[in-house]
């Protein structure tokens, strides 16, 4: 399974980058055309990527012309990406192109299997995601552990059992998942706008 993910990944960036752009940024940019403009943070929970990997897709769609940045005049923090309308023609034809990887993907799979997959990889979804909350943060596995003893914390280890540590914003905010951690919930509609049939 992780071969096949992995496999797909990087065949369909392949497919994408003749188009000049990777599958994650066209897939960006087919929501910031379906929206009609979106929040960077929108964006972030939608796809279920962090904000700092969106801002790196949108910066390379703003550098070819496809998207702009729109800030509300009312609040300056608030940024909508809008697409421009060579953003609006590229996504058409990457529209056309996930249709043509979709049928290459799905070929010789018969409906029955196509269905059970359909039923089990929502499972496998959220398995994942409870997966990417077991463990001590990133951040407690990165602090020095002389910084944690200074400040009479007890200094977490990769090895320690899962669930154990709490992020700096879990303490901030507890039993508040924050945007990064909510589980992101993908309906068959959703799916179906990206890989039309």
């Amino acid at each position: 399974m992780f071969r096949t993910c992995f496999t797909l990944q990087v065949s369909l960036d392949r497919r994408f980058l003749k188009s000049g752009v990777t599958f994650q940024e066209a897939v960006v940019l087919l929501q910031c055309v379906r929206t009609r403009g979106i929040t960077p943070g929108r964006l972030a929970l939608t796809l279920g990527r962090d904000k700092g990997k969106i801002t790196r897709f949108v910066d390379r769609l703003v550098a070819r012309g496809l998207v702009v940045r729109d800030p509300n005049p009312g609040d300056r923090r608030i940024t909508r990406i809008l697409p421009t309308d060579q953003g609006k023609l590229a996504a058409r034809r990457f529209a056309a192109l996930f249709e043509r990887v979709r049928k290459e993907l799905f070929a010789n799979v018969r409906t029955g299997e196509l269905r059970q997959t359909e039923n089990t990889l929502p499972k496998l979804y959220d398995n994942a995601i409870k997966l990417g909350r077991k463990g001590p943060s990133l951040a407690a596995q990165l602090k020095p552990k002389a910084m944690q003893e200074e400040k009479g914390e007890q200094a977490t280890s990769p090895h320690e059992e899962p669930g154990n540590a709490a992020s700096a914003e879990d303490v901030a905010n507890p039993g508040q998942e924050s945007d990064e951690t909510k589980p992101l919930r993908i309906t068959k509609a959703q799916i179906d706008d990206l890989f039309p049939r």
